[in-house]
């Protein structure tokens, strides 16, 4: 009796594995099958802008009466894209490029995000940039207008596994762009907040600011003061030959709107050229922003080196008149070997340099082990436990 209910347990585990290996199969193949396809079962064979905005609005419902999203899911891109108008970003959506191209055939965001937006993720993507026309907007961009109020906020969203293609920084003319595109732009302009959202593994070549953060109001007397942009992480990014690397943007009357945002192996690669790189850290603000494991790479380039046009090689690193707290952990030559390219007005900055590494190591996913999931894993140590059972009993009987 007994060996009959182990056949029947393990006869039901054996068809379980084997819907699970099935399942992931599915969707690994989804790589090569071309096409645009949902987690909720949604398909389409043509590979366009407005198909994949389709599937992601098929993912989500607003509540009306709470005007709050409910749903989510992911959608996978199955081959190469062109892009000709942004692709706004819904919440609890996961859009996953799968490693394929995606062309930018007109002078607009890759991707928006807008109010209340949160826990989506975009990864996985080549964003090839347009020469004709000039592109010169935001590859990624998070925006919340004047007339946000309190709770617009656009909080734990993900950017990871992206890389910015642009033409080469030392040439302009027919055929190539004038450099001036933002890379990553986090704008404010309202009351409420952004906050806690993730930059991971992000390159970009040739533009004009790397990373932006701005916060300003054209709201009057806001009922709860101004909003923030606070606690957002930005690991692992590598601008290459940029004016800007990273600035900070605010009205006079609102400089204490940036907080506690981490800048984690940042790396800039500094140039003379088209165009030349004027400032590695623009203008900080706020309080207890970090910069860890930061290098700005070759300044010398920008001060010895005569550029094409403009000015170059201002400051390195300038710390702003209301920046508290600022925290600069510097790997290798920087400030100390230029000081009259750092420019310190903030209260309480710490500065270290040294060369040494702050990189950390990827976290451990312990859900995955030689690619299986930890239900498959538990799946196949059961099976395997009642193998070893029944073998037992064969023997000793």
């Amino acid at each position: 009796m007994i060996e009959k209910i182990l056949s029947v347990i393990i006869v039901v585990l054996v068809i379980a594995c084997t819907l699970l290996v099935l399942t992931r199969i599915t969707i690994n193949e989804i790589n090569f099958d071309g096409g645009i396809h949902t987690s909720e079962g949604l398909h389409f064979d043509e590979i366009t802008g407005e198909n994949l905005q389709a599937a992601i609005d098929s993912l989500v419902v607003l509540d009306g009466y709470y005007d709050y999203w409910f749903g989510g899911g992911t959608v996978w891109v199955g081959g190469n894209i062109d892009i000709y108008e942004p692709i706004i970003q819904k919440s609890y959506v996961t859009v996953d490029f799968l490693g394929h191209d995606a062309v930018m055939k007109d002078n607009v965001d890759f991707v928006y995000l807008t109010d209340g937006i949160f826990h989506s993720t975009i990864k996985n993507v080549f964003i090839n940039l347009s020469s004709d026309p000039v592109y010169d907007a935001t590859v990624i961009h998070i925006y919340l207008p004047p007339e946000s109020v309190w709770g617009d906020h656009i909080r734990y969203n993900a950017f990871e596994n992206i890389e910015i293609r642009n033409k080469s920084p030392w040439k302009t003319g027919e055929g190539y762009s004038e450099h001036n595109y933002t890379g990553i732009w986090i704008e404010n302009r309202g009351e409420t907040n952004t906050f806690w959202n993730i930059f991971r593994d992000i390159s970009m070549r040739a533009c004009g600011s790397g990373i932006k953060l701005t916060q300003t109001t054209e709201v009057e007397a806001p009922a709860l003061g101004v909003g923030w942009n606070n606690g957002n992480l930005f690991e692992h990014i590598f601008i290459n030959q940029c004016r800007i690397a990273i600035e900070f943007e605010t009205d006079d009357n609102l400089r204490n709107g940036f907080n506690r945002n981490l800048f984690l192996d940042v790396k800039s690669q500094s140039s003379q050229y088209c165009p030349p790189t004027e400032y590695g850290v623009k203008d900080i603000q706020g309080n207890g922003n970090a910069f860890v494991d930061m290098l700005i790479w070759d300044w010398h380039v920008c001060v010895n080196g005569p550029p094409n046009y403009g000015e170059s090689g201002i400051y390195v690193y300038w710390v702003g008149d209301d920046a508290y707290d600022t925290r600069l952990d510097i790997n290798g030559r920087g400030v100390e070997t230029i000081p009259e390219y750092y420019l310190d007005e903030g209260t309480r900055t710490t500065l270290q340099e040294g060369r040494y590494d702050y990189i950390l190591p990827a976290p451990e996913d312990y859900s995955k082990i030689f690619g299986l999931s930890l239900l498959e894993i538990i799946l196949i140590i059961i099976l395997i436990i009642l193998l070893i059972i029944i073998v037992i009993k064969k023997v000793i009987l």
